[in-house]
């Protein structure tokens, strides 16, 4: 199952940086193309979702093929909150990443987590 959307995901939208960092691979359904976005994007974006148990599972694989830039999620994040969105995006991004490193014993490092 595939979720498309197109502007935003639970109030948080999907930034043009977001779109640049598309993957340039179209996967195609019958008449429709599709730009994936880039996995730190999706892990934003999924931790505002917080759907568990695929959300979290989505997201521990993310980390665990080391497809984060942090630093560049981090400054999405800011750029996120400054074009204002909702705090949410920092608090739920915030809370899976304490979870994915105590439960799922990832290796998250702290100053990230601050």
């Amino acid at each position: 199952m595939i979720e498309i959307f197109l502007k935003q995901v639970q109030g948080v939208r999907i930034s043009e940086r977001m779109v640049s960092r598309c993957s340039k691979d179209l996967i195609k359904f019958g008449k429709f193309e599709i730009l994936p976005l880039h996995p730190q994007d999706i892990f934003i974006l999924k931790a505002v979702a917080g759907r568990e148990p695929k959300d979290l599972e989505d997201m521990k694989t993310i980390v665990e093929k080391r497809l984060i830039n942090w630093e560049q999620l981090v400054e999405e994040i800011k750029q996120l909150l400054e074009e204002g969105t909702s705090t949410r995006v920092v608090l739920s991004t915030g809370y899976w990443l304490e979870r994915l490193k105590s439960t799922e014993k990832l290796e998250i490092a702290d100053q990230l987590l601050d």
